[in-house]
């Protein structure tokens, strides 16, 4: 007879067959398991097996007869059922049903902080105030606005997807606070309506339809109201968990190996991200937008559009320098990072086009010696030994 009590996350994780295994090792408890499949066959051992349901079935039963109105967690064919009204209650756990699966408080994870809808004051305060920061680097005259959104509909489909998620696979993986540039025109109909999963063909489908969502703030700014000085960016909170790299042909997110989920964001890069594909409403919250008042237009144009900066880097000593790239910035440590732009030789010198707030890491055979941020148009580095 098995004593062991199984948490939710325990039980996804075994097969069909190791949860029936379990059931076969106190039938007394667990009868009836056998024409079960999975999702249901986790359910009927977490609530206690046979016994445990026709106890709670019947004092709900019972509970309704004396005109108490608490709602059903199970359909009833009967109202006042017997004993022998039992013999088919796996037709109750019916994967096609779906009435248990609303039952979130029986799962025990409605207050879990892992479904929480919005960020705590302190992140989001936080991400404002850097990407306040970011702004005034480059434009000390912009002013920035922000306002909070809320939608009880829309943040509780989106806390309802994170619970059908961890229902079902037992884990969830991570959230980002990702920004979305669009034209002041789109705002009313995006929080009426949310996003089109097609994008707009103007803003490019590089990395396949989708909703497009980034980290940066400098590449949502391109997507909004070119050519002025007003801007708008909505921003969001994103279910990002498994990510594979986007491609122009990638209408759905394809199937993780030996796995029946599907990866959960495209991006433009595995390693470094700025962008962030989604297949699907509801993955997602809005939690605020952005209104930036630049001080002249052609500040993204000088500093914001891609590859319109030089770099040049002149190799001075006497060893072999090689040059790696990223968006993101680097750590200082001895482990080669981003992408590989060549080496230069002793003497050497290299020209890269570049943008602002580009990174460039420079490695000699001890590690890394110099770390370059792209804060003009025109750089020039002289290493030396």
């Amino acid at each position: 007879m098995s004593t062991t009590t199984y948490t939710r996350q325990e039980l996804t994780l075994k097969t069909v067959e190791e949860l029936k295994d379990i059931c076969r090792s106190d039938k007394g408890k667990y009868y009836g398991f056998s024409n079960f499949t999975k999702i249901p066959l986790i359910e009927f051992i977490l609530k206690g097996g046979r016994v445990a349901m026709n106890n709670a079935i019947i004092a709900r039963a019972r509970q309704r007869a004396h005109g108490q109105t608490r709602p059903l967690t199970l359909p009833l064919s009967n109202p006042d059922p017997d004993e022998d009204d039992f013999s088919d209650l796996s037709d109750m756990f019916s994967e096609n049903l779906g009435i248990y699966k609303r039952e979130y408080d029986d799962y025990e994870i409605e207050d879990n902080e892992l479904f929480s809808i919005e960020p705590d004051f302190e992140e989001l305060d936080s991400f404002v105030d850097d990407t306040i920061k970011i702004l005034k680097s480059f434009d000390s005259n912009c002013s920035v606005s922000y306002e909070r959104y809320e939608n009880d509909d829309k943040f509780e489909m989106y806390t309802l997807y994170k619970k059908q998620l961890y229902r079902k696979y037992g884990r969830l993986g991570n959230e980002e606070i990702l920004l979305h540039g669009t034209n002041e025109c789109n705002i009313k109909e995006i929080l009426e309506n949310d996003f089109s999963l097609t994008i707009n063909a103007k803003h490019g489908t590089a990395y396949g339809k989708g909703i497009y969502f980034t980290n940066s703030i400098r590449k949502a700014l391109e997507y909004s109201e070119r050519d002025k000085k007003t801007k708008y960016v909505i921003m969001t909170r994103v279910y990002v968990g498994d990510i594979i790299p986007g491609t122009i042909s990638m209408d759905i997110h394809p199937k993780m190996p030996n796995s029946d989920k599907r990866y959960d964001t495209s991006v433009d890069s595995p390693h470094n991200p700025i962008q962030f594909i989604k297949k699907n409403n509801n993955q997602y919250n809005i939690i605020g937008i952005m209104k930036i008042n630049l001080s002249n237009s052609n500040i993204l144009k000088l500093k914001l559009n891609p590859l319109n900066s030089n770099l040049q880097i002149i190799n001075k000593t006497s060893e072999k320098i090689k040059v790696y790239f990223s968006h993101a910035t680097f750590q200082m440590n001895d482990k080669p990072q981003g992408k590989y732009m060549g080496e230069l030789l002793p003497g050497g010198h290299g020209g890269y086009n570049t943008a602002y707030n580009h990174n460039f890491a420079c490695f000699n055979r001890h590690g890394c010696m110099r770390l370059i941020t792209i804060t003009q148009l025109k750089t020039t580095i002289e290493l030396t030994d």
